[in-house]
């Protein structure tokens, strides 16, 4: 019902009438999975430092989206709403009402002739290879490089693409790392920045950066981050990812003298028009405690996944991860580890 409430604001019913209907369009996406590790969590929940598939021993909901796009020549406008155990715990800072929300912005053609936009709302995040969107990534998981970056962010943008679909380029002024909202330890504004190309439809190569502050506390410091990724497909069998973020953080007056670094590199090999298989390794150098809290954290990790179309629009996926570490615990029912092992199942439809 809000979904409905909220397009009638944007649309009324008498505007419909004006509108070619081939501009309009709905889409859907849910996530059903299933997830069990070597020991019991305390409440069912794997740490803190993962925001998907975090429910454990029992049938959850990871994401439910609904999705409606309306385009036209010289406007586009998105609106998406999301459920589920994802969506509950990433947003869980945000102000009451705006954790259904998972994508809602206006964009405006800023030149009749070039393809060059003015964007303004929520968006996903411009930053790293996977999505929310479990359909559209290799693994069922996602890596910890992208539990640990945003998934959403918030502000304006300058978007540029070529003629030839190959160069990507866009500007943001952000309201923050993560955040719908500017929070109350923030002054000013942030910035970000990404580069995308493909020189043949088989290769994307992705820089993207942000620079800004980051609530701590009761204050906020300031942060710096880097990201780069690669997809290659090998004969259309075979496709590689390789991800790598760097990050900066000043927390003294001596300069931006505190860092982490992540990345994962992964592999599938399309078996056939329904089987894929998939493999990830990938770590996370956290000494400082800037994105997980404990000491001196040190994580890596892998995984393998058996992805299976039942369907044009439902897949099966069996994943086996683990993440290790020998600095951080993790603390189970009653018995403390350092290393997690677990299975995750998991059935996704989209339309």
């Amino acid at each position: 019902m809000r979904l409905f409430f909220i397009l009638g604001l944007l649309f009324p019913l008498s505007a419909f009438s004006q509108i070619n209907k081939d501009s309009i369009h709905f889409s859907g996406y849910t996530e059903i999975y299933f997830a069990q590790d070597q020991h019991n969590w305390n409440d069912h929940q794997r740490p803190d430092f993962l925001y998907s598939h975090t429910s454990t021993n029992h049938v959850a909901l990871n994401t439910a989206v609904l999705d409606f796009k309306y385009s036209s020549n010289r406007l586009k406008t998105q609106l998406s709403l999301v459920e589920g155990t994802y969506a509950n715990k990433v947003t869980s800072s945000e102000p009451i009402g705006f954790g259904a929300l998972y994508v809602g912005n206006v964009s405006y053609k800023l030149s009749r002739k070039e393809n060059f936009w003015l964007l303004a709302g929520v968006i996903p995040s411009h930053i790293g290879l996977e999505s929310a969107i479990g359909f559209s990534n290799l693994s069922l998981s996602r890596s910890l490089a992208a539990e640990n970056s945003p998934y959403y962010e918030s502000g304006l943008a300058l978007q540029y693409t070529s003629k030839n679909n190959k160069f990507f380029g866009s500007l943001l002024a952000l309201n923050g790392w993560q955040t719908m909202t500017l929070r109350a330890q923030q002054s000013r504004p942030d910035f970000g920045s990404q580069i995308q190309y493909k020189p043949t439809s088989k290769i994307t190569l992705n820089h993207s950066t942000y620079f800004g502050e980051v609530a701590v506390l009761d204050s906020s410091q300031t942060r710096f981050f880097q990201n780069f990724y690669a997809q290659v497909q090998l004969k259309d069998k075979w496709t590689v990812q390789f991800q790598a973020d760097y990050g900066m953080q000043k927390t003294g007056n001596k300069g931006l003298d505190k860092h982490w670094a992540t990345g994962f590199i992964g592999m599938a090999y399309q078996a056939n028009e329904k089987l894929t298989l998939v493999g990830r390794g990938e770590l996370l150098k956290d000494p400082n405690n800037l994105v997980i809290s404990g000491v001196n954290n040190d994580l890596w990790g892998y995984s393998f996944n058996i992805n299976y179309l039942l369907d044009e629009h439902l897949m099966f996926r069996a994943e086996w991860r683990n993440i290790t570490s020998n600095s951080y615990t993790f603390a189970f029912q009653n018995f403390n580890d350092n290393r997690m092992n677990g299975l995750n199942l998991s059935l996704a439809a989209q339309f």
